[in-house]
């Protein structure tokens, strides 16, 4: 392809050369992605879930104790988005993530695992 005029360039006199997209002939540059690293073994994907990420992050915490959305939100921004993956990951369990307190004032939210009826 030769070279291209833009208007600013036509009135300064130069010209711009546009190249093609590169292609190679020869296979040294075709180089394999590489192979995503193993998952652990799991029994079930829904376990697979829950080893992986902030999901993960997430569950141990509640697990352990109840947390407020300050905490929640430094693991992850969209903690919303978390809870509601970890809700659908725990409903066959019989569990869900409730509210625990709700300070209005503050917009300091706690939540915890609890009975699946309690939502």
């Amino acid at each position: 392809m030769g070279p291209v005029m833009l208007d600013r360039d036509r009135q300064r006199g130069a010209a711009v050369s546009v190249q093609p997209s590169m292609k190679f002939d020869d296979d040294r540059w075709d180089v394999p992605s590489p192979s995503p690293l193993p998952r652990p073994p799991v029994a079930d994907e829904a376990e697979a879930t829950r080893l992986q990420g902030q999901n993960a992050q997430i569950l141990a915490l509640l697990e352990k104790r109840p947390a407020s959305n300050d905490e929640l939100s430094r693991i992850a921004r969209k903690y919303t988005g978390r809870l509601s993956e970890i809700r659908a990951w725990l409903k066959p369990q019989g569990k869900t993530i409730v509210i625990v307190d709700r300070n209005h004032g503050t917009g300091l939210v706690v939540y915890a695992i609890g009975p699946l009826e309690a939502e």
